[in-house]
């Protein structure tokens, strides 16, 4: 007898396997359809570095399609997934990075929303990019010509590090394109970093980058590097080596008063405890002079806190979107 109960358990374990295998197929050939008018194949393939992004981007545990946008601005690789049935989430990723980094965030975003996690023009990407970016102009162009391209209207904008920078630009230069905007750890958005040993290490390693140091260099960034997997951190050190230490990383500097002011839209800004960039100071900041805004300070996380707490995180970001707790000044 117990050898039927045995043999009828593996059956029903292999039929779930095998129906949740077929229900992701359907799920990823139902948006290669819908996006069937976009190109979809890597036109200008980046070597070593695409076969690594690749590799990371199994992690992405849910259906997706690639897309290859044509700008004025160069060729720009996007991935989709989730269903379009709400307001769709645009995903900027840190520095460095890549798209690859929200891998343990999108099941839980696209659960209910349409999710866009684009890959920024002037980092090494999968294509082999040669960006014509020369101006902060240039770069909120760039980004609206890609939401006409995907034609989205307002989206639900997320930004980490690097990325949260240029969710607030876009937001202040593009009000009318943003429902919701979503800081996570925002690189000097809000104020200058703190001079220290930390910063300097980045600093270091973002001009000459090694192997061998990348996991002590994301010491400074994480509170649990050990948590974060061998696939990324491979990638995160390909695609430092290849980006150039670029001028708009200088450009990055904190937002004046009159000019975060000047954002109307629901805000949710969420720091690490351990953040190199942020502390109690950005999140005043951020209530004297934003209107409507959320902030908290994560416990036991550093300036990657969608790694270090990615279960919190994804709850609050979710919770925020979703609710209609703020509303439009």
């Amino acid at each position: 007898m117990k050898y039927v109960v045995a043999f009828i358990m593996i059956s029903l374990i292999i039929s779930c396997n095998n129906f949740r295998e077929f229900n992701e197929q359907s799920k990823t050939k139902k948006l290669q359809k819908e996006f069937k008018s976009f190109t979809q194949e890597n036109p200008s393939g980046n070597g070593s570095f695409e076969e690594k992004y690749n590799k990371t981007l199994e992690l992405w545990d849910i259906p997706f399609v690639e897309l290859y946008i044509e700008t004025n601005y160069g060729l720009t690789h996007i991935i989709v997934s989730g269903n379009k049935d709400s307001i769709p989430i645009v995903l900027l990723h840190g520095m460095n990075a890549s798209s690859t980094m929200w891998y343990p965030n999108i099941k839980s975003f696209s659960n209910n929303n349409r999710v866009y996690a684009i890959d920024y023009i002037l980092d090494a990407g999968k294509i082999n990019s040669n960006a014509k970016i020369k101006t902060l102009e240039d770069l909120n162009n760039w980004f609206s010509e890609v939401l006409v391209h995907l034609d989205l209207g307002k989206v639900n904008l997320v930004g980490i590090s690097q990325g949260g920078w240029q969710a607030t630009l876009f937001t202040i230069s593009s009000p009318d394109k943003i429902n919701k905007l979503v800081l996570l750890s925002p690189a000097q958005a809000l104020n200058w970093a703190k001079p220290g040993f930390d910063l300097v290490r980045n600093i270091i390693y973002n001009i000459n980058p090694k192997r061998e140091n990348t996991e002590n260099l994301l010491k400074t960034l994480s509170v649990d590097v050990g948590g974060i997997n061998p696939l990324f951190i491979d990638q995160f050190y390909a695609s430092t080596k290849l980006t150039p230490f670029n001028e708009f990383t200088m450009k990055m500097q904190p937002f004046a008063d009159e000019e975060l002011n000047s954002i109307k839209v629901p805000v949710l800004l969420l720091v690490g405890d351990h953040d190199i960039f942020n502390d109690e100071e950005s999140i005043e900041r951020a209530k004297d002079v934003i209107k409507n805004v959320k902030c908290e300070i994560i416990k036991n996380s550093g300036h990657f806190l969608t790694f270090d707490q990615t279960e919190i995180v994804n709850e609050k970001v979710v919770s925020f979107l979703n609710s209609n707790e703020f509303n439009h000044n």
